[in-house]
Order: C-alpha cells, then sequence, then structure tokens
C-alpha cells in the first residue's frame, strides 16, 4: 500500500469571542472583543491547551474581532507563526477560498481556523457534507475540530468534536 502524504489532517473551526455591539462602533469589521469576550476566549484557550492542541498556523477573517481572537490563540497555544489574514473567513465568505489559503501554506497537520457565524458552521458543514445545510450552531469562542485527508478532502471530513467555551473551560 503505498503511503500518501497529508496536506493537514485537522482543522479547528474557532468562532470569535464576544464583540462589542454594532450601535457603538459603526463600521462591522472594526468591532473589538469586549473585556468579557477576552475572557471567555482565554477560557477556551486553556481548554484546548489542557487538550494538548498545539495548531501548525492560524488563519483569520480579517475583521478585528476575529484577528484579536486569533492572535490569543496564537500567542497562548504558542505558535511561532504570524496570524494568516484569509479573506475566505470574513462574514459570506467560501470554504473554497480557505483552503486555497490553508494550500499555500504548505504541509500541515493542524490548522485554527478564526471566523464568524453563520459562515463558519455552513463551512464546517460543507467539509462534513458537501452542503451548507446541517445544524451546526459554534457559540462564540466555541470550537469544532473535524479531520481531513487532504485540502481540498478528496473525500468528506469527519467530525471529531465539538465543544461550547463553558466545555473548554472545564477540561483540567
Amino acid at each position: 500500500m503505498k503511503n500518501s502524504l497529508k496536506t493537514v489532517s485537522r482543522l479547528y473551526f474557532f468562532r470569535h469571542g464576544i464583540a462589542e455591539k454594532l450601535v457603538r462602533i459603526q463600521d462591522d469589521g472594526k468591532r473589538p472583543l469586549t473585556h468579557e469576550g477576552r475572557k471567555k476566549v482565554r477560557k477556551s484557550v486553556r481548554g484546548l491547551d489542557a487538550l494538548g492542541i498545539r495548531p501548525d498556523a492560524v488563519l483569520s477573517s480579517p475583521f478585528v474581532r476575529a484577528m484579536q481572537t486569533a492572535e490569543l490563540l496564537r500567542r497562548e497555544l504558542g505558535v511561532k507563526k504570524d496570524v494568516v489574514v484569509c479573506n475566505g473567513l470574513r462574514p459570506g465568505g467560501q470554504l473554497k477560498e480557505v483552503y486555497d489559503e490553508a494550500r499555500k501554506l504548505g504541509r500541515m497537520d493542524d490548522i485554527l481556523l478564526v471566523g464568524h457565524e453563520p459562515a463558519l458552521s455552513e463551512m464546517v458543514s460543507e467539509t462534513l457534507s458537501g452542503v451548507k445545510h446541517l445544524k451546526i450552531r459554534l457559540k462564540k469562542a466555541g470550537v469544532c475540530c473535524v479531520e481531513l485527508d487532504h485540502i481540498p478532502p478528496h473525500s468528506k471530513g469527519i467530525l471529531l468534536w465539538s465543544m461550547t467555551p463553558k466545555q473548554l473551560g472545564n477540561i483540567r
């Protein structure tokens, strides 16, 4: 049996933390994380750290709240590479754009993707089933892990797990 080189084995779909209200900040893309949002992201990071999650790279939507979330994740999980801005992860982004950006990174075992709802859930659904209609909802600072054979996948992904920030915060 031939041993094929995997490009990616796991994608972590992480929803950004709680952001300032749109009424306070007029431009949706410039809304920063709130104090509570940072706190929740840190709680989730502690859980990921306890699980031994060590992504090779972090890709993020260019929106401020997602970039702040991605930077917290990168720093706290010890990712050496800078966060990569990926327009495919902005609201309304397309999974193909995410795959294209991930492919540019070369061989990676684990990639953490930081984005927004409902686009992230649709991307998870599409990765698992080929359609965007599975009912998957990520809470703010929540994450799910999908295993793939390749980027883009030659077959459908497998959902390994999905957790809320509360669940992640309870991991010791």
